[in-house]
Parts: C-alpha cells; sequence; structure tokens
C-alpha cells in the first residue's frame, strides 16, 4: 500500500489538515480578566478597557488548548458532541452527513477535533468550587468524554465498512451526495481504496508476465538436465 497522509493526524506542526482541524471555533467562557484587551469584546469591556470575567467568545482550538490548561476559560462542548448528536450518530451513523450546515452541527473534521477535545475534560471526582463551575457551565466533563470517545469509535467502525464497499466497487461512482455525508478523512480513505482496488485490478490483468503450461516448463527442465549431463560427461572424457 503507498504511503498516505490521513486527515486523523493528530499534533503535527507542519500538517495542513492538522491546521484546519485546530482553526476550528469554541464557544468560551472567560473565568479571569484580561487587561487591556477589551476591544476584542467592546459590548462587554470594563471602564479600565479590560476583557473581564464571564465574557464569551469564539475561540480557535489552537489558543483554548493552553488556556484551558491555565484555568483562564471553560468551554462548552459543541453540539456534533453533546448527548443528542451522539443518540444520532448511535441509531444511524450511516446516513449523517459531516458538514456543517447539519441539524447538530457536525464538521467535515469530526473525528480530529474530538481527539482534541477528549484531552480536555476535567476529572469531576476531585470535586472542587472550580468543577462545580464547570457543570454549571455544561463544559465536558471525565465521564461524558469517555461517551464522546465511544462515540467516535462506534461511528468510524460502522462508516468504514461503509467506505470500504464503496470503494471496492470501482463501478460505482461516488455521488456528491455520498461525499457530503463523509468528513475529510473518510473521504481521503475512499480515494485511497479506490486507489488501491484499482491497482490490484491492473495486477490481475497484467499481460507482461505468463505462466508457463506444465508441459512446457518440464521440457525446459528437461534441457536443462540433459545439457548439464553433457558437460559432465565431456569433462569425463577429457
Amino acid at each position: 500500500m503507498k504511503n498516505a497522509s490521513l486527515a486523523l493526524t493528530h499534533g503535527n506542526y507542519l500538517s495542513l489538515s492538522d491546521i484546519m482541524v485546530t482553526e476550528e471555533k469554541l464557544l468560551c467562557t472567560l473565568t479571569t480578566d484580561f487587561h487591556g484587551l477589551g476591544y476584542i469584546q467592546p459590548s462587554t469591556r470594563s471602564e479600565n478597557g479590560d476583557l473581564v470575567e464571564g465574557t464569551v467568545l469564539d475561540l480557535p482550538l489552537w489558543m483554548v488548548n493552553p488556556m484551558k490548561r491555565n484555568q483562564w476559560l471553560e468551554f462548552q462542548l459543541p453540539t456534533a458532541y453533546q448527548e443528542e448528536a451522539r443518540r444520532i450518530l448511535c441509531a444511524d451513523p450511516g446516513i449523517v452527513e459531516f458538514r456543517q450546515g447539519s441539524r447538530c452541527r457536525f464538521s467535515q473534521n469530526h473525528y480530529p477535533l474530538g481527539l482534541y477535545i477528549i484531552p480536555l475534560a476535567d476529572n469531576i471526582n476531585n470535586s472542587s468550587l472550580l468543577a462545580t463551575q464547570i457543570v454549571k457551565k455544561k463544559s465536558l466533563t471525565l465521564e461524558e468524554a469517555k461517551e464522546v470517545r465511544s462515540s467516535l469509535v462506534s461511528t468510524f467502525q460502522l462508516r468504514f465498512r461503509q467506505i470500504m464497499d464503496w470503494s471496492n466497487k470501482t463501478c460505482h461512482d461516488t455521488s456528491a451526495h455520498d461525499l457530503k455525508r463523509l468528513d475529510r478523512s473518510e473521504r481521503q480513505l475512499l480515494e485511497i481504496g479506490k486507489a488501491e482496488q484499482n491497482s490490484l485490478i491492473s495486477w490481475n490483468q497484467r499481460k507482461k508476465s505468463k505462466i508457463l503450461k506444465p508441459s512446457t516448463a518440464i521440457k525446459n527442465a528437461r534441457l536443462m538436465t540433459d545439457y548439464a549431463d553433457s558437460r559432465k560427461r565431456a569433462r569425463i572424457e577429457v
């Protein structure tokens, strides 16, 4: 199989697909004041021009990750990974369209985005004041992160079978409607599968090298044996 780089690349600084994933925006609530940054959200800035605690912002994932580790903000779990969306995927993942305009706002980076979000979960078992605030703000809990992970795995497994069926049927021309269902990584898998299937067909239909018939092979083997024997006899006579 040829080398291929899927859109599932995680944490690769030089990967364009990874850059596109980390540009996805999450709804966040600040948990601290940021001095002098009130111009970012003028409607909620303080008299001193600060960005105040409680301000709601849409921030890219690459910014959410370090700010979450420093407890500067809390983020809301995207609709595509909430309970309603997980129920839809559990019922029949094959008919779900991973695109922005869908009901649950599924992303074309559904799998890699989920892989980034899961580690951001907070362990609510270690109860604290901050943990209580997280629950109220509907941020990602540890138990919910496990459910999101389980949903990602089961969804990929069931949809992978469909993708392989499409790739094995070279006569099947994947329509635009079918492609709308797939996220970027699934689309790349489909292209890889079709390419490998075409390579297999070409190999099976090769005409350059032909297998000899049994009778021809035996005849050639006997000729080689007779030739070797004649050379041995010639050496003995000399």
